[in-house]
């Protein structure tokens, strides 16, 4: 996790790890990768631009069997902010906040698990 001091090139790594575990375990299985939300109550995550760095890396994890899908941008407000309204302690959601990716997951499901 990157606000216990892991680097983003190592929480990446951990990100890739568990993915080759669920591929060894389900090997035909579709995954759906969702890069790191957005979240303030760490500030030095902020300022070192972390979840962008480890975004950009998990993204090329993405192939045929895993679909990489940044939804953060969904649920920060027109000032780049996290609203409190849509999560409370700046690490979880409201309902409001998981209403606004509900419709993305749904769609990102569907084209997921499409013949």
């Amino acid at each position: 996790m990157i606000w216990r001091s892991r680097t983003p090139e190592a929480t990446a790594e951990g990100i890739r790890a568990n993915l080759l575990e669920l591929r060894r375990r389900r090997p035909c299985a579709g995954i759906l990768l969702f890069g790191l939300w957005p979240r303030e109550d760490v500030p030095r995550i902020i300022e070192l631009h972390e979840i962008g760095a480890v975004n950009a890396l998990i993204s090329k994890c993405a192939d045929d069997r895993i679909r990489y899908a940044d939804l953060g941008g969904t649920l920060l407000e027109t000032d780049g902010r996290l609203s409190p309204d849509i999560s409370f302690d700046q690490v979880h959601f409201t309902a409001q906040g998981y209403a606004r990716v509900a419709p993305t997951f749904d769609r990102l499901i569907d084209e997921l698990t499409a013949p």
